[in-house]
């Protein structure tokens, strides 16, 4: 305590040389403010800061998985006409795309050894990404089977080489 009365004193007495005060300032006193400090207006106020917290869904698309994640948004949405393509569709689309992608970067790690997630989980993980893209409705248009007999009759004559 005695010695930041000292270290106050003497910090007092150089910045008084050419001051008009005679008393030194109380110890803990608040009119001590730094040359440098100035006080801030009303009508001025200061900037807000800038958040640099960066999001927790964002994945950067130089990545490998990031390539994958853009790759399946495009096959899911060339599925869909335009006038389909509605808002909640793009975005559920891009949460379906990023769920798969996942879930293959998690297969491939693990088939390689290299995965931080026990094999339920991954298996957990597999078929969130299989309902999420089931949930899209996207379905494959199926080729008609065609009858044995129509195969039969379009098919050229053979002809056999005997006269």
């Amino acid at each position: 305590m005695l010695r930041v009365a000292c270290m106050s004193l003497i910090f007092w007495r150089m910045d008084t040389a050419s001051s008009l005060s005679t008393y030194p300032p109380a110890i803990g006193d608040s009119a001590i403010v730094a040359p440098s400090a100035r006080p801030v207006s009303e009508a001025e106020s200061p900037r807000p800061r800038r958040s640099r917290v960066k999001s927790l869904t964002f994945v950067n698309r130089s990545t490998r998985l990031g390539k994958r994640i853009a790759e399946l948004k495009a096959l899911f949405e060339s599925a869909f006409s335009a006038g389909e393509l509605t808002p909640i569709r793009r975005e559920r689309i891009g949460e379906a795309a990023m769920v798969k992608a996942m879930a293959e970067e998690e297969r491939g790690k693990w088939m390689r050894g290299e995965a931080r997630c026990d094999l339920d989980e991954l298996i957990r993980l597999e078929r969130r990404a299989v309902a999420a893209v089931k949930a899209l409705g996207i379905v494959e248009a199926k080729p008609k089977p065609s009858s044995p007999l129509a195969e039969h009759f379009s098919r050229p004559p053979v002809r056999s080489a005997m006269p």
